[in-house]
């Protein structure tokens, strides 16, 4: 009786202790670089870009005649490079996203990810977009990554 009594508390204590843990949270992969659109005569004050489109160099449409002041974009595991076209539907820029990568472990549900650095040879054309501004390089949480002033 005793023993019974023993293995039933140690077997409650045991299974007490264990956590589940294959369940991922959601919003783990921390990939996606955030672009804000900013007025360039108000450089703290967002400005909504009407009609936008956002394509990827030999990849399908990401906005497509979108009204929006922030967007994000996937990054490539498997480059360090990106060539994003941002259009405004009368003028087209080229966004060139440079950038180092280092997996990193989250948890056993989750496996790894990759944490993104934003290199300084990042660079846009000035047609209808005025000025960039990098104001996060390590891509790790929701702020805004880089500024595009127009």
């Amino acid at each position: 009786m005793k023993y019974r009594l023993l293995i039933i508390v140690l077997i409650a204590v045991f299974a007490a202790r264990c956590e589940r843990n294959d369940i991922c949270e959601e919003g783990v992969d921390a990939s996606l670089l955030k672009l804000g659109f900013f007025d360039t005569s108000q450089p703290d004050s967002t400005k909504s870009v009407s009609s936008l489109y956002v394509w990827a160099a030999m990849k399908d449409s990401l906005y497509v005649d979108a009204e929006t002041d922030s967007i994000a974009l996937p990054l490539d595991p498997g480059a360090n490079h990106v060539r994003f076209f941002i259009s405004d539907s009368l003028h087209v820029d080229t966004l060139d996203v440079f950038y180092d990568k280092s997996p990193y472990f989250v948890s056993e549900a989750c496996g790894f990810i990759h944490e993104y650095k934003i290199q300084n040879q990042t660079q846009v054309t000035a047609h209808w977009i005025q000025a960039m501004q990098i104001t996060d390089s390590t891509i790790t949480h929701e702020n805004i990554h880089i500024r595009l002033y127009h």
